[in-house]
Order: structure tokens, then sequence, then C-alpha cells
């Protein structure tokens, strides 16, 4: 029998690029859409230009049997993206592709979309479960969550089996953004004042998500379903950072400093992100598809140093 043909978006990104090679290795068919190309990969890539609601994605969905799609805009550090952007790109180009995949017959689409639809914190305690209330905050959030209801409306109307995932923050190899900002200073020692921060927050290592999205492509119960997902350990701010000096042979304190002082020296948002917790329950994961993350943080984190010491070079390589 012909292995099934799985068309993955955003393939050039970090967990688009780990998931295509994870796939690849697998026996999948792997096929790539990307932006722009062409790429120098073992699978056979499919330019798809910008994204919108004329996104053309027929080519690329051709004899595909299933769909991964990862492509999106993410957090825009830098505030060139509009509210209308992320719309275009996050919520009408997944209505094009959702559409175009039931007319030609794909069987399943997994979306895989963000636990911020939620919102930016969870009760110290209580992690967000897949039952509770979207309260997406911002435009990205605000655009994934109509993503999410557009591909639901698709299967309803279509019978395209819909799988999303919600997951936290994603680390690894090629990792970008606030992560890497702390692997850069765990990496110099600096100090930080989170000593009396104990927050809750989950994490997901790319190789934990890519295998919980393989298991999504195939089992049978995943079909209709809407999953959380995390790695074992949940974290302080304080002690993620510490393992990441200690995985970079560091020593990087953490001083006591009460978090009244800190909402009154940090900007709203970056004191948001260095002390609320933001946890997840994995429970519907494990117990509707068996899932338990194969890989602990420990042995992630480890990864993820080894490429940044390594000079963060592209990954896969």
């Amino acid at each position: 029998m012909a292995a099934p043909r799985i068309l993955v978006t955003g393939a050039t990104g970090m967990v688009g690029s780990a998931l295509c090679r994870l796939l690849h290795e697998q026996g999948f068919a792997v096929r790539a859409a990307v932006r722009c190309g062409p790429q120098a990969t073992p699978w056979p890539s499919v330019v798809t230009g910008e994204l919108g609601s004329d996104t053309d994605w027929r080519v690329a969905l051709e004899d595909c049997q299933a769909v991964v799609h990862l492509a999106a805009a993410v957090h825009d550090q830098r505030g060139r993206l509009s509210e209308a952007d992320y719309w275009r790109i996050n919520h009408q180009a997944t209505l094009t592709l959702a559409e175009q995949s039931a007319a030609l017959g794909v069987r399943r689409l997994l979306l895989v979309s963000t636990v911020k639809i939620h919102g930016e914190s969870s009760i110290p305690g209580q992690p967000f479960r897949e039952t509770d209330p979207a309260r997406p905050d911002d435009a990205y959030a605000r655009s994934k969550w109509a993503a999410e209801q557009a591909v639901w409306q698709v299967a309803e109307a279509t019978g395209l089996e819909v799988v999303v995932v919600r997951p936290p923050l994603v680390y690894g190899p090629g990792v970008k953004a606030n992560f890497l900002q702390l692997l850069r200073w765990a990496r110099r020692g600096l100090p930080l004042p989170l000593g009396k921060i104990h927050n809750q927050r989950s994490l997901i290592g790319l190789a934990n998500l890519t295998t919980f999205l393989q298991r999504c492509l195939t089992h049978p119960d995943a079909a209709g379903q809407t999953f959380l997902v995390a790695d074992r350990e949940t974290w302080s701010t304080g002690a993620l950072y510490q393992a990441l000096a200690r995985a970079q042979g560091v020593h990087a304190p953490v001083w006591p400093l009460p978090r009244v002082v800190l909402q009154a020296l940090l900007p709203s948002t970056l004191e948001q992100r260095l002390c609320a917790s933001l946890a997840v329950s994995t429970d519907q994961a494990t117990q509707r598809l068996g899932w338990q993350p194969p890989y602990s943080a420990e042995t992630q984190l480890a990864d993820t140093v080894t490429w940044y010491r390594q000079g963060g070079r592209p990954w896969p390589p």
C-alpha cells in the first residue's frame, strides 16, 4: 500500500520542519507547503505564496489524505502586523484551506492553534482544560479562535475530520523570541529577581509536540476533538531559568524580589509573562489517545542548549 500523503503547511518553521522530518522518517509521504521556494529537503514542496482568502492550496492538496496546518502569523514583537493581517493570514487562509481540503477529498485536517485561546494566564492550581471558555486577549489569539470556529463549520457542512491542538510555548532547537532571550541571559549568568515568583507554566518541547501531532494524524479517536498538550513538567519562571543555566554549566541566581515590586518596575506585559501562571491539563490527550510525553523536559532542554551553543543554526540540520 502507498504511504499516506500528508501536507504540512508552515513547513519551514521550527515545528513544521521537525514534523516533516519525523513523518518522513516514519514512512509517510510528506509534502511541504511553503511561502517561497524551492526547498532543499528530502520531500517535495509546493509554493503557495502569501496567505489569505485567495490562497490557492489545490496543487499542494492533490492526493493528500491529511493536512497539518501550522502556517500562521504569530507574535509580532516589532509591531508590524495589524489586526487585519492576523485575520487574513490566520483566519481567512485557514478557512480557504479547509474548504479546498474538503472539496478535494482530504480526510483529516489538523489545525495547530494556541493555548492563548483561553487567555494569557491560568489560576494557580487550576490548569486550563479544553472545556474552559475562550477568552482570547490579543489579535493573534482572536484570529486563531476564529480559525478554529471556521474549520469546525467546514467539518459540519462537509464531513471533513478536524482535530485542533492548542499547545503552550514550544521550545527546542530553532526556538526564538522570549525563550531564546532567557537562554542568552542564562548563558551570561545574569541574576533575575524571580526568587519569590512561584507561578506554574506549562511548556512543550519540540520532540514531544511532533510525536503528538503524528498521533493525532493517525488515531481514529482524535477526529472531532480539541486537545491541550504539554510536557509532564510545569515550571516557575525562576526554576526554568536556573534549569537553562545548569544545562549550560552556568550558575544564574534568582533574587527574592516581591511581585508587587516587579509590578511597579516592569511593563505590565513583561511582568505578566514572567510572573503569571499558564498551565494546562493533558488529561484529554492521555485518556482519549493514550498519549504520554515520550521525552523529559531535561532531555529537550539539553537538546535546545546544544543547538544554541553550536551557533543556533537552522533546524533540523
